[in-house]
């Protein structure tokens, strides 16, 4: 897969870097780029233009913006074997920006426009971010509709209507109907194979069907080929998408893939039991809960096909973490949040001893709390203990676990009203994560190599260096640290306290302001 953004500098370099090597033939899935507010007019759309047809082995064109140029849809329509998969964005900041939120619309319902009854469209996401309700209403009931109806291709399907993952966002207001509309049987000209969706609305309250829209949905479409279902809820002000999949579990007999997001509805651990119990399939690939669910035999009834299982953001404890071993002898993939001991500060041991003890477990992630801001949970993870933690696995008798994936928190949740800066900087300094692969050296002994990945290659070179010269002990003072990179201290050291932070911060502050007239942190 080759990505190229077409917004930054370096793309046309990029382009002419494949044409000048020869390697255009070789690509065969090629995702680009475009902002919204980008003319198909630039250098870099038509060198777009131009090396497309060069790539004869291109199978799939992800295209991420509101503009596609002229010559790339003639070449589609001319070459069936390459299916496009689009993303369309719409983002509001704030409602002053009148402006530049009608440019998109229009940009947007233009290439719905140019896109309508594309035998060619074969994936369609739809990502209207902290949008408000009158834009995203306008868009879904008129050309991302005019899409969904039309493409006699389409068989990907993913809607996001739900907030940034992160930050201060602007609320949406009232609830209205953004969704799709649909009536008079309307439907995909073809069956769905991939539905993901995150905040739907499902036509509350103003659906112009006396019947709710799930029921319509569940009734209308057909579901006979339907590999992957994934539903999330984006905040408390979405409704709730867990009924689709009760609604529709009787009817998925070709399923592979369940995905439930943590939606926070007080009835999600029911639902989600009554899909798995309600479903005629038992052959599931995948499964990703916010849970471990109670009806586990239900689970357990994949375990011939079942080869991915993640369990998170609920930690799992000793006994649960046996009955997956027991039930799942097949599970290759697993991901799951364990706690720390927190009497002796030490890691859950007992926990790396079981899930080492899954036979066929080959890529594992385990997700670890960071704990209160006052005093962050010990014993932190570093670069030096996520080799450990790799070595011990490894040395509990999991010889074929290839890559171990650990987090230390998560980046902070969209807050509203007044927040707190601090804590929120620091809630977004101090997550990091690692990945630890096996690794034969030099004289063909298996050796442990660390890899953060909140850092460049360059930067994790140099985390290597100081973590051989630290030897495992910690920096004394975070004031100390250098402010040249202060995610690599963190992976080195583990994370900062909310004072460390603040001291550590205010002391930045002041060096900058004694060799700068200003100075914005």
């Amino acid at each position: 897969k080759t990505y190229i953004n077409l917004t930054r500098d370096y793309a046309v370099e990029q382009l002419q870097s494949l044409s000048r090597n020869g390697f255009l033939p070789a690509v065969r899935e090629l995702v680009l780029h475009v902002a919204n507010n980008i003319e198909p007019s630039i250098d870099t759309f038509h060198l777009v233009c131009e090396l497309i047809p060069q790539m004869s082995g291109l199978s799939v064109l992800h295209w991420t913006g509101a503009v596609i140029p002229e010559k790339v849809l003639e070449y589609l329509d001319k070459h069936p074997q390459t299916r496009l998969h689009i993303t369309v964005q719409h983002e509001t900041e704030s409602t002053s920006r009148a402006d530049l939120h009608r440019r998109q619309l229009d940009l947007l319902e233009k290439l719905a426009s140019d896109l309508s009854g594309s035998p060619d469209l074969a994936c369609l996401r739809i990502d209207l971010i902290n949008d408000v309700s009158r834009h995203s209403r306008q868009l879904m009931q008129g050309p991302f509709k005019q899409l969904l109806l039309s493409s006699p291709a389409l068989r990907s399907l993913s809607i996001n209507l739900g907030q940034r993952q992160g930050g201060c966002v602007w609320g949406r207001g009232d609830p209205v109907n953004d969704s799709f509309g649909l009536v008079r049987n309307e439907a995909p000209l073809n069956p769905l194979q991939k539905l993901e969706m995150t905040g739907y609305y499902w036509g509350m309250p103003r659906y112009p069907r006396p019947v709710a829209e799930v029921e319509y949905w569940q009734r209308t479409f057909d579901w006979s080929q339907l590999r992957r279902l994934s539903l999330h809820k984006a905040s408390e002000y979405m409704y709730n998408s867990l009924p689709l999949a009760e609604f529709l579990a009787p009817q998925l007999v070709a399923l592979e893939e369940i995905e439930f997001g943590d939606t926070g509805f007080q009835n999600d651990t029911q639902v989600i039991s009554n899909f798995f119990s309600l479903l005629p399939s038992r052959k599931l690939l995948s499964i990703s809960v916010p849970f471990f669910i109670p009806s586990w035999t239900d689970i357990a009834a994949h375990a011939a096909t079942l080869h991915s299982l993640s369990i998170y953001p609920s930690p799992l404890t000793h006994q649960q973490i046996l009955v997956i071993r027991n039930a799942l002898p097949n599970l290759s993939t697993l991901t799951v949040i364990c706690d720390r001991d927190d009497v002796t500060e030490s890691w859950p041991y007992e926990s790396f001893s079981l899930l080492a003890s899954i036979p066929r477990l080959q890529h594992l992630t385990i997700w670890f709390e960071i704990g209160p801001h006052t005093a962050p949970l010990k014993p932190y993870l570093t670069v030096e203990s996520a080799g450990d933690i790799f070595s011990q696995l490894r040395g509990y008798g999991a010889a074929k676990l290839q890559r171990l994936h650990m987090h230390s928190g998560s980046p902070p949740a969209p807050f509203w009203g007044k927040p707190d800066l601090d804590l929120y900087d620091w809630r977004y300094i101090n997550p990091t994560s690692f990945v630890c692969k096996s690794k034969q050296d030099i004289n063909g002994n298996s050796t442990c190599l660390v890899t953060c990945t909140k850092l460049s290659k360059a930067e994790n070179d140099r985390l290597r260096r100081d973590a051989a010269r630290s030897q495992g002990t910690r920096c004394s003072s975070p004031n100390k640290w250098d402010a040249s990179n202060v995610k690599c201290q963190v992976a080195l050291n583990g994370p900062m306290s909310l004072s460390e932070w603040v001291a550590w911060r205010d002391r930045i502050r002041g060096e900058a302001r004694k060799g700068s007239s200003w100075w914005c942190m």
